[in-house]
């Protein structure tokens, strides 16, 4: 008797990241684009630069976002003066919805930049949704030491979820801190557990905008907010973008 065996792997792809090909000249930023459209068991991410003259200096540094607006670093890549430069960076599932490498020369220098995409196992589209205060706007406003605050309701399970927090400043100093929340009863929060969490707070500083990424393991909560609370003589608003990844 002959045994027959099927065996299915997943597919793997690699995607030429926008902007491929540009020149990054001296103390220039050019950036190499990606906005997934699944959700995928890995991504990796690889930084390309090429010697064209000069002195080769600077950094390639992996970038995400949820609003494609205010982006956070991830991982670096220093340049020395060498025909290549390069590095890849690896993301277990891909939390946040837009990704980019941001490259920046130093000096006297010319090179060409190129970014490239591996995908592995992709399932089911992603997209971000806006957090929302009690009276359904997408962002609240903190004034002096009040609080403010966006939040989300998740029904279904959630292998991670991301949420980006900006806080956006109106006047004054601003200060303060954002700390991602959860409940089960809707009504009392407590702090995401760092069981669960890559990180539960962000400490603003005085500048236009503060933004930081919270990834969460899991679904330990059906009800999630960033909860923002000023400091001193200040007003800010501040909004959250949750992507949910199956």
């Amino acid at each position: 008797m002959c045994l027959m065996f099927s065996v299915t792997f997943a597919q793997s792809t690699v995607t030429n990241m926008a902007g491929n090909g540009a020149t990054l000249t001296d103390a220039g930023t050019g950036y190499v684009t990606l906005a997934p459209s699944l959700f995928y068991d890995q991504v990796s991410f690889q930084a390309k630069i090429t010697k064209v003259s000069g002195t080769i200096a600077g950094t390639a540094i992996l970038q995400w976002s949820n609003d494609n607006t205010n982006f956070i670093n991830t991982d670096t890549l220093t340049f020395s003066n060498q025909t290549t430069n390069t590095s890849i960076f690896v993301k277990t599932y891909n939390p946040a919805y837009y990704y980019r490498i941001k490259f920046t020369g130093s000096g006297t220098m010319s090179g060409t930049i190129y970014g490239y995409c591996l995908t592995a196992n992709g399932y089911g589209k992603h997209a971000v949704n806006n957090m929302t205060q009690a009276y359904g706007s997408t962002s609240d406003t903190t004034v002096n030491t009040a609080t403010g605050y966006v939040g989300i309701t998740l029904s279904n399970y959630y292998t991670r979820i991301s949420f980006q927090a900006v806080v956006t400043k109106i006047s004054g100093t601003v200060a303060g801190t954002v700390t991602l929340q959860g409940s089960n009863d809707g009504t009392n929060y407590v702090t995401v557990s760092s069981s669960y969490a890559t990180a539960t707070t962000l400490s603003c500083t005085d500048q236009t905008t503060n933004t930081k990424m919270f990834v969460v393991t899991g679904s330990p909560y059906k009800y999630y907010r960033l909860s923002y609370t000023g400091s001193g003589t200040m007003s800010a608003t501040i909004k959250g973008y949750c992507v949910p990844n199956r």
